[in-house]
């Protein structure tokens, strides 16, 4: 009977053990897909986003499957975040490039204007 337990005990070991090599396999697999995805929507629409390989975390617990899917979720959403305030901060910066811009037009117009009014007299 203790010879049977210890057979199914390491047989249980095992499964446990590749069950954690298939799971950040998958995770590996996932960085893969998204990688290559972000790099297709930049090459059909001009760029845009910057590929980033989602760096999934050790940490995530393998008691159950709720906690590893919750951990999973949190890096990449951390990471989209992340890049959320980046592109925030780009697009407050060409606001304030393109309104000084507008300005220094506007200004120029009302000269050529000025101009050509003058001229014309």
């Amino acid at each position: 009977m203790n010879f049977l337990i210890a057979i199914i005990s390491e047989s249980y070991a095992n499964v446990m053990s590749k069950t954690i090599v298939s799971l950040y396999a998958s995770k590996c697999d996932f960085n893969e897909e998204t990688c290559i995805l972000v790099d297709a929507y930049n090459k059909v629409t001009g760029g845009g986003i910057k590929s980033r390989i989602f760096i999934l975390s050790a940490n995530i617990e393998t008691k159950n499957e709720n906690n590893q899917w919750a951990g999973f979720v949190r890096v990449i959403k951390n990471s989209i975040e992340m890049e959320v305030t980046s592109v925030k901060k780009e697009v407050i910066a060409l606001r304030s490039e393109m309104e000084k811009s507008n300005t220094k037009n506007t200004k120029m117009m009302e000269e050529i204007k000025d101009l050509i009014l003058k001229k014309s007299e």
